[in-house]
């Protein structure tokens, strides 16, 4: 059974809900925006301060006392093995306090409650803030289920294959991948952030609908890269929102002794900046 969980709308009171060891969502509302790196209290104790990062939305149509949403990850390495029960954010000389009655079993059912209330826009500054640092499998799972809600269809890889330096090779269509460096989330059984660069190529048969794509995709400094077959899908950032290239399930597999034969076969076709190429 999924779990559902709200917002908060009191000002008082907070949802929280375990990122990983050490890390935890806790998300409310507040009469005033709350944004960038926040001192925070856990529990009120001044000796157990930490430094959040969080991201704020206006709430249409709240009373004011209510009129602005927040999410923020809060490291807990300073609460020792003590339970979370409230936090204190501090901003511009402010502090407000929240007492955390509003829990989530999820994280998931706890940023579904945040976007449902906030919309797409909150998604890139959650995302950018759990993939910063290093990339945990349950960061990286909450950063997928984050994006997921929000991202559209932009095509679909037909052709993988790897070198052996560790990069990957996909090929197929898109409508909006750019033909430049951008970063993308790779889900799979061990999701990891990494950087494509692709350049297009012509596709008769999509009647206008996409064009043809050949890129390659390396793992950020720290992520290690999972075999492409095991691949399911590229989440990257477009030009007005999240998209998603998914793996069609009978892909072409190219192993990695034959990678380089098959990029110089396709090169030819291909259209992109210099530096790309």
């Amino acid at each position: 059974m999924s779990d559902t969980v709200a917002l908060p709308l009191d000002g008082e009171t907070a949802l929280a809900a375990l990122v990983e060891d050490g890390l935890a969502l806790v998300a409310g509302t507040g009469d005033v925006p709350m944004q960038g790196k926040l001192t925070v209290l856990l529990n009120g104790d001044p000796s157990a301060a930490a430094e959040a990062v969080v991201v704020s939305w206006r709430r249409s149509g709240a009373p004011p006392e209510t009129s602005f949403g927040f999410a923020a990850l809060v490291p807990l390495a300073a609460l020792g093995r003590g339970r979370l029960n409230s936090v204190l954010l501090r901003r511009a000389g402010v502090a407000a306090r929240y007492a955390l009655t509003g829990r989530a079993s999820g994280v998931d059912a706890a940023l579904r409650a945040v976007v449902d209330d906030a919309g797409p826009t909150v998604v890139d500054g959650l995302v950018e803030a759990l993939i910063a640092g290093r990339g945990s499998a349950r960061r990286l799972a909450a950063v997928i289920g984050l994006i997921q809600r929000v991202a559209r269809s932009d095509g679909f890889v037909e052709v993988v294959g790897s070198f052996a330096e560790g990069e990957i090779f996909v090929q197929g269509w898109t409508t909006e991948l750019p033909a430049v460096r951008v970063g993308v989330v790779v889900a799979g059984p061990s999701p990891f952030v990494g950087d494509a660069v692709a350049a297009a190529f012509p596709r008769d048969d999509l009647a206008g609908r996409g064009r043809g794509f050949a890129g390659v995709i390396g793992p950020r400094e720290g992520a290690v890269a999972m075999d492409p077959p095991a691949i399911e899908r590229i989440y990257f950032r477009g030009r007005d929102g999240w998209r998603m290239i998914e793996v069609v399930e009978r892909r072409v597999t190219v192993p990695p002794e034959d990678a380089p034969a098959h990029v110089r076969s396709v090169l030819p076709r291909l259209v992109a900046p210099a530096a790309t190429m």
